[in-house]
């Protein structure tokens, strides 16, 4: 009879005992680190933080001199920066929204599914993401050059900067130096001339 205990084991043997070893370490690694992480997101979900802008329009405050043009700037100013507050928080909830229900899917039945997938297809349309919203309200060339006092220095590129008008106002003012034009190309400066030679000046 052949004693199986006392049978040396051959290499593939070895080799395969590990990999199953490691693959139930691997498991248990990754139960406890998905129990820590429900332990977190149940501690997360408990607090909830509202932010809220206040805005004071004292002249106190901004230590400019009463008058009403003045405050009426920055009144104008002051609520900019309070929309785009709003919009930034708004779809970082509208961005939390969309996950949760992803999350919670259920595969019970076919007839559920789909009512669940027609359900999701009308949030997002209702939805609009910032890439989006930024697209839609981004004026045109032809728009920016209309309501700007130097039409002649907007360029196409223009258009996608975070505040148009006061960019095209920046490069009329007086001494401001261009950017070069070949600061978007993806070539190097100068990079189609490697190799010539400039010929003698001839008289």
């Amino acid at each position: 009879p052949i004693n199986l205990l006392t049978m040396p084991i051959s290499t593939a043997e070895k080799n395969r005992r590990k990999r199953e070893r490691k693959k139930k370490q691997r498991e248990e690694e990754a139960k406890k680190q998905q129990q820590q992480k429900e332990e977190t997101t149940k501690d997360d979900d408990d607090v909830e933080i509202e932010y809220v802008t206040e805005v004071s329009t004292d002249a106190s405050n901004t230590g400019l001199p009463p008058s009403n043009e003045h405050m009426a700037e920055l009144e104008q100013v002051m609520q900019r920066y309070q929309e785009k507050a709003i919009v930034s928080l708004v779809s970082d909830d509208d961005d939390a929204d969309a996950e949760a229900p992803k999350k919670k899917k259920n595969a019970d039945s076919d007839d559920d599914d789909s009512d669940d997938d027609d359900d999701e297809e009308d949030d997002e349309a209702m939805q609009m993401s910032k890439r989006k919203w930024r697209e839609m309200v981004r004026p045109s060339v032809s728009e920016l050059k209309r309501r700007v006092q130097r039409p002649d220095l907007v360029d196409a590129h223009d258009v996608t900067a975070d505040n148009p008008d006061f960019l095209i106002e920046l490069k009329s003012v007086d001494g401001t130096v261009p950017v070069p034009r070949h600061w978007g190309r993806k070539r190097k400066y100068l990079q189609g001339k490697r190799g010539y030679e400039k010929p003698p000046f001839q008289l």
